[in-house]
């Protein structure tokens, strides 16, 4: 997963919000429903988000590994 997709989804919700306020006269099942795609949208990004961290914190642990490994 790469940076380029959570900016793809940042990207959708700002445009979905673009739309609501584009669009304010519509009725409220439209905006509820797009205010439910965004919210679908920033929970993906939160996802990708604990995913990258986690891949990070692996990485810094094995490399720390490596290193006590190279002192012995």
């Amino acid at each position: 997963m790469k940076k380029q997709e959570l900016k793809k989804h940042i990207d959708r919700a700002s445009d979905i919000l673009v739309q609501v306020a584009k669009h304010h006269r519509a009725s409220l099942p439209s905006i509820k429903k797009e205010a439910e795609i965004m919210k679908n949208e920033l929970s993906k990004v939160s996802a990708l988000e604990k995913v990258f961290r986690k891949r990070a914190q692996d990485v810094l642990t094995v490399l720390k590994n490596r290193k006590n490994d190279a002192k012995k």
